[in-house]
């Protein structure tokens, strides 16, 4: 029996932008498509969130499963934030290919952010950062 979940689409979102260069990083695991990616997230509040980016259409489709909540996916996905962005840029007047981020948060994985900034201090950050904030979460 395939559990419930809600299938969400998103248009206009830079997810390699937004995802791969933020502190969230460490939260999910990330497998290269041929158009793009898929991004889980793993750890933290919204575990379970799976969706598929596409770098050339700027779409991203996304399987939530029930026990997620929509403020989380919200949050997670930077969806609020996305109208924010959208203003800054026609304020500053900026091109759209740099409207197409957002900015990633959930207030109960602050905690977890918190390890990846803390251990990205003088070190590379993909090489090492992220997986010690992996292990660190898992571990403890």
């Amino acid at each position: 029996m395939i559990p419930w979940a809600i299938e969400l689409r998103i248009k206009g979102v830079h997810y390699g932008l937004t995802l791969l260069y933020s502190y969230m990083l460490p939260l999910f695991e990330v497998e290269e498509t041929p158009g793009g990616f898929i991004f889980r997230k793993m750890r933290g509040l919204g575990r379970g969130l799976t969706c598929e980016f596409n770098e050339q259409e700027l779409k991203t489709r996304c399987i939530v499963p029930e026990e997620v909540s929509r403020v989380s996916v919200e949050r997670v996905l930077g969806l609020k934030k996305q109208l924010l962005f959208g203003e800054l840029c026609v304020r500053l007047n900026l091109p759209p290919s740099y409207c197409s981020v957002t900015l990633l948060y959930e207030p109960a994985d602050a905690k977890l952010v918190f390890y990846a900034v803390y251990l990205s201090r003088n070190t590379d950050y993909y090489v090492n950062t992220v997986n010690w904030t992996k292990q660190a979460v898992e571990h403890g």
